[in-house]
């Protein structure tokens, strides 16, 4: 019997009300009961986008600081983000109330997109994350100029991003170096 992947997976994109409430995704929900964990929110200084997580990454984050000289660059970033991380209280509707400043952080507006990360979720404005996906792709097959699998996710995005010959000619070099994908 295969043990349960309990990751926050796949995109949803959801509205979010003049308040700044946001539906957290059902999944995420659930991942987050079954563990018993809190919703925890933070950003990154040179991030525009918010991230989710439960205590037990915040947790092991924590155990990675204390490994670190106390002063040091990467223990003070990593107390940075500490100080900054919010607990969100899930509403009986599986709602959550987001701060202006992390509403300002991520450029949100009327819709918002939630991108499972595995233990973590970010949640992004759509057309920033369609464009920060775009240069990942374009960064990957950079490093790798055969890579099917790139130039079809450059594809999809560019598609998303009303970008259409962009998108074609991707699809068609996916299927260049990877013909399954056709």
């Amino acid at each position: 019997m295969e043990a349960t992947l309990n990751l926050f997976l796949s995109t949803f994109e959801t509205k979010i009300d003049k308040k700044g409430r946001i539906s957290i995704p059902a999944r995420y929900r659930s991942l987050l009961e079954k563990s018993e964990e809190e919703l925890i929110l933070f950003s990154t200084p040179e991030s525009n986008y918010v991230q989710g997580c439960g205590n037990n990454y915040i947790k092991r984050l924590w155990e990675t600081n204390l490994e670190l000289d106390q002063i040091s660059n990467e223990a003070l970033y990593i107390q940075d983000i500490l100080s900054d991380s919010i607990h969100a209280k899930i509403d009986a509707e599986g709602r959550i109330l987001l701060s202006d400043k992390l509403i300002e952080i991520a450029k949100l507006t009327s819709t918002v997109l939630f991108a499972g990360r595995g233990e973590t979720f970010q949640i992004w404005d759509p057309e920033n994350f369609n464009i920060a996906k775009e240069e990942r792709s374009k960064k990957a097959i950079l490093a790798k100029s055969d890579f099917g699998q790139g130039y079809y996710n450059l594809g999809l995005v560019q598609n998303k991003l009303g970008k259409i010959k962009e998108a074609i000619n991707n699809y068609k070099l996916a299927i260049k170096f990877q013909p399954d994908l056709a």
